[in-house]
């Protein structure tokens, strides 16, 4: 539902103003554990995980009775209500359980080096790290004794580190031996009395405190630790379920399950998997700690997933798979939750195409708790699908500034900014970057240029910081990155501005292809053939990959940088405008 609100332009002719406010909405005052006590107390006996590669599963009421062992054991370990609890790792059991079984965890993404967990740990000054001794090629053992040279020699309960000061506990899971300065898993699980667990259940948790500190992804250079509150997440929760049977049947209680491709730290996992899970009483199916897409779809295959949450590059992944042709997965499926960058036409084809299911987009941030837009579901429209985010959620109020903070009218491009139950509590130890992202109304700035449509639906035109200004002319790098997507060659393509002394910035693509057919020249002919000339790219470079964090978004500010090596004319271009 759009706001009543116009202005008078000077000719006389009316025009509203882009001001957006999803459907009414009472938010509950609940946390987290209390979405999950729910649905113990309706169906204790649905699963609420599985985990393939660990063949190891949960019920909401197993899901109970397990994180409340370890909260007694986080007690028992000398840690209190309040303190952070760091879980660094990929998609295991331990990770899910640890979750549910604080108040306040600090999600650490599983790839980071010793200085980025460095940086992260004494940002939000947490007691306690949660993580595997050792998974595959990932040894966080070592990471961590680069931190702690001395962990073999110290006391468990009361570490002291000078690279780390705030630490004083650390715990092993997927540790099956005795290592020195640290509490492993099994043992925590055993620590803890009928004391603590009295103690737990004791314990007052306001819905407005944090539930998650949340790491921002990075994207465009060194991440914030964003504060989500139990009743931001909770409530999203709950409006991603209004919407999802507002348009489709898409959930049956105790039947439904979603495959959940993305990692248990990220907010789109946390909220589209797990949170929505529990108030829809759902089975989240994670197929490996990392994503792998053949793992993926033989798990959609054996346990019948109705639906995929993911990111459209793991989406590209999935229905490129060569095993895909091999499997029984269309019975049941009918929709990929896509979400963190933008869906190609050919994506959305190819989808239907193979694995016989619709795309709807989720369109969000960590400071909004995950989703604030969505396309309608149960109406795959290619125009709704592809051209915009959808409506807002029940609750969110929503508006687009110009640079000096006015409203802009329908149909212009401006900064969008949201406002709700689900915006953050602002970034852990950094007032001023959290005052620099609301504007005086309160309302949180995205940094994501976006327009309203004449039918209410929202399109994202661009990042803020992406925008292309070449020679005055304002470049979107969607348009273009969707145009060359269009090219039956063509697999993936992203676009950047790069330095020129003489317009202020060029067009840089970068192009990932689906085998040698085409060249440079090729790709520089198709273009000509449907952009302006000002937008036509002047430096193609053919990749095999593009840097991304975890969950599959692009970090345009590597490509930036990588852009000076690959370009070597670059550094004169860039020397001349100094």
């Amino acid at each position: 539902m759009i706001a009543n609100k116009s202005f008078r332009l000077r000719h006389g002719v009316k025009r509203c103003l882009s001001v957006i406010n999803g459907p009414a909405f009472t938010p509950k005052e609940w946390t987290t554990d209390q979405l999950l006590m729910r649905a113990v107390e309706k169906m204790p006996d649905c699963k609420q995980a599985i985990f393939d590669l660990f063949a190891t599963e949960f019920t909401y009421q197993e899901t109970h009775e397990v994180a409340e062992k370890f909260a007694a054991g986080l007690l028992a370990a000398g840690l209190k209500p309040g303190d952070k609890v760091a879980v660094w790792g990929p998609n295991q059991p331990e990770w899910y359980i640890m979750k549910w079984a604080t108040a306040k965890v600090v999600s650490l993404n599983p790839l980071y080096t010793v200085p980025e967990l460095e940086y992260a740990m004494n940002k939000v000054g947490a007691k306690a790290l949660v993580c595997p001794k050792e998974l595959g090629p990932l040894n966080y053992h070592a990471a961590l004794t680069s931190l702690i040279p001395d962990l073999d020699s110290q006391d468990k309960f009361n570490i002291k580190s000078s690279a780390l000061p705030d630490l004083k506990t650390v715990i092993y899971y997927t540790c099956y031996e005795e290592v020195g300065g640290v509490i492993r898993w099994d043992e925590l699980e055993e620590m803890g009395s009928d004391k603590n667990v009295t103690e737990v259940r004791s314990i007052k948790v306001d819905p407005y405190s944090n539930s998650n500190i949340q790491f921002t992804s990075g994207t465009t250079g060194r991440p914030k630790a964003a504060g989500l509150s139990h009743y931001g997440l909770v409530n999203n929760a709950i409006s991603v379920s209004a919407n999802a049977n507002k348009y489709a049947n898409l959930t049956v209680p105790g039947e439904s399950k979603i495959l959940n491709c993305l990692p248990l730290y990220h907010v789109f996992s946390y909220l589209g998997g797990s949170m929505w899970g529990a108030h829809s009483f759902q089975t989240n199916v994670y197929p490996t700690p990392g994503f792998n897409a053949d793992a993926a779809l033989n798990s959609i295959a054996e346990h019948k997933c109705t639906s995929i949450l993911g990111t459209p590059t793991m989406m590209v992944d999935i229905v490129n798979s060569p095993i895909v042709k091999d499997l029984d997965i269309r019975i049941g499926l009918q929709w990929a939750v896509l979400g963190g960058s933008p869906v190609s036409k050919v994506l959305v084809k190819r989808a239907k195409e193979t694995i016989g299911c619709d795309v709807t987009i989720v369109y969000g941030m960590t400071e909004n708790s995950g989703g604030t837009f969505q396309t309608p579901m149960g109406k795959p429209d290619a125009t709704d699908v592809l051209e915009t985010v959808g409506e807002a959620y029940q609750g969110v109020q929503a508006k687009i500034l110009d640079k000096d903070g006015n409203t802009v009218p329908k149909g212009t491009i401006g900064e969008l900014c949201t406002k709700g139950y689900f915006v953050f509590n602002g970034y852990i130890n950094d007032e001023e970057k959290t005052k620099e992202s609301f504007t005086e109304d309160g309302f949180f700035k995205t940094g994501d240029l976006a327009m309203l449509r004449e039918d209410g639906m929202i399109k994202i035109t661009g990042r803020e910081k992406d925008l292309i200004i070449r020679g005055g002319e304002n470049i979107q790098p969607t348009e273009i990155e969707d145009f060359i997507n269009e090219m039956p060659e063509v697999l993936d393509c992203y676009v950047i501005g790069v330095p020129s002394s003489r317009l202020g910035e060029e067009v840089a693509a970068y192009i990932q292809l689906k085998d040698d057919s085409v060249t440079k020249e090729d790709i520089t002919a198709f273009c000509k053939d449907g952009l302006a000339r000002y937008k036509l790219p002047k430096y193609i470079k053919f990749t095999e990959e593009f840097p991304k964090t975890v969950t599959g978004k692009i970090q345009k500010y590597l490509l930036r940088d990588q852009a000076m090596e690959d370009f070597p004319e670059l550094k004169k271009e860039l020397a001349a405008m100094q």
